[in-house]
């Protein structure tokens, strides 16, 4: 089993560095990249709390009550970085350690999700890759985003038990911790018509995603028009909204407000917004997910939080339980968004009033 030392080793930074990242989920890494690189080796060579390691070492039957647990995100790629699925991530891997697990693998498998477009062999190759490194700790699986389901079909024969951390419903027969999308755009739709906006744009994933369809019927519920000019179909990331705002700024009549699917959407947005020429045109931007950075942003970002504490503790919660055969049937735990106002919403009298955009 690997210690911090030799993690802090491997990744070229310090041993309080790897502490402070595998002990709290909150903090706030200078380089992102080194905090991933810091789970992604705790996961492969087997880091486990010391608490843990002291229980493997002092006798086989209570090393056997030690759960090694492997976690998979079908979101985005090992060389890709999602603010809000890495700030999930580390609450569930905090929430591990203070159970005493065993953490053995970390997977990045975009390949298995089930809006992207691989081949039967590409698939094939990366879940065989995936079980070759389970070996035989194959006791639990957390899935943080949707999985295809003849992939999923598979990892049920293989894993004593599998829990999905998702922001959509998925219904495959697994344990989940799901996000209510629907819920989290009435939210924000419901905040922004408050603040009499009728013209309300869209930025995200039209598809795929629950919050869309939220969006959809929260307008129609208030018998507004839906402009499909301002829907506007965008990558979960900065670059995306970045693009979506260019696109909206070229258009002779645009939107008041815009609900953004993700943070990171919104932060590209605002980026955009902060460049034109045209500081005339301040739209009220929010969004769903409650990131660190978007308590950074001027104005600061009104969003819609999602509770990743919760969603992390309830799903290691859930997955230890059925290890523990504490339930059979399938388990579905729902959670709510939380509004949480800050400066980028403003009410339509107010859209004279000039907003400085810049991050």
């Amino acid at each position: 089993m690997m210690s911090m030392k030799e993690i802090a080793r491997m990744c070229g930074t310090s041993v309080a560095t790897v502490s402070r990242v595998l002990n709290n989920p909150d903090y706030k890494c200078a380089d992102p990249k080194l905090k991933e690189r810091i789970w992604t080796i705790a996961g492969k060579y087997d880091y486990v709390p010391n608490e843990a390691a002291r229980d493997l070492k002092m006798s086989k039957s209570r090393a056997e009550k030690v759960h090694h647990i492997n976690i998979m995100l079908t979101r985005i790629g090992g060389d890709e970085t999602d603010p809000f699925y890495n700030e999930l991530l580390g609450n569930v891997t905090t929430e591990l350690h203070q159970h005493l697990c065993v953490m053995s693998n970390l997977w990045y498998m975009p390949y298995f999700a089930p809006d992207k477009k691989y081949g039967k062999k590409e698939i094939h190759d990366n879940l065989e890759k995936m079980l070759d490194q389970s070996q035989e700790k194959m006791d639990g699986l957390i899935i943080m985003g949707k999985c295809k389901r003849e992939v999923l079909e598979i990892l049920q024969n293989k894993f004593k038990g599998i829990v999905m951390i998702v922001r959509n419903h998925a219904d495959y027969g697994v344990d989940e911790v799901l996000l209510d999308g629907n819920q989290v755009a009435s939210t924000a739709l419901e905040y922004l018509i408050s603040m009499g906006h009728k013209k309300i744009g869209y930025i995200g994933d039209c598809t795929f995603d629950e919050c869309f369809t939220g969006y959809m019927h929260t307008m129609k519920m208030h018998q507004l028009d839906i402009n499909i000019d301002y829907i506007v179909e965008a990558p979960r990331s900065e670059d995306g909204g970045y693009a979506a705002m260019d696109q909206i700024l070229g258009m002779s009549d645009r939107p008041t407000a815009i609900f953004c699917l993700v943070d990171a959407i919104a932060i590209g947005a605002l980026k955009r917004l902060n460049k034109r020429k045209n500081k005339l045109y301040t739209p009220s931007i929010i969004a769903c997910d409650g990131i660190e950075e978007g308590k950074y942003t001027s104005p600061m970002l009104t969003t819609v939080e999602s509770p990743k504490e919760d969603m992390a503790r309830l799903a290691v919660l859930l997955l230890l339980n059925r290890l523990e055969k504490g339930h059979k049937s399938s388990a579905r735990v729902v959670v709510d968004g939380k509004l949480v106002i800050r400066e980028s919403c403003k009410r339509v009298s107010e859209a004279e009033d000039s907003i400085e955009y810049y991050i």
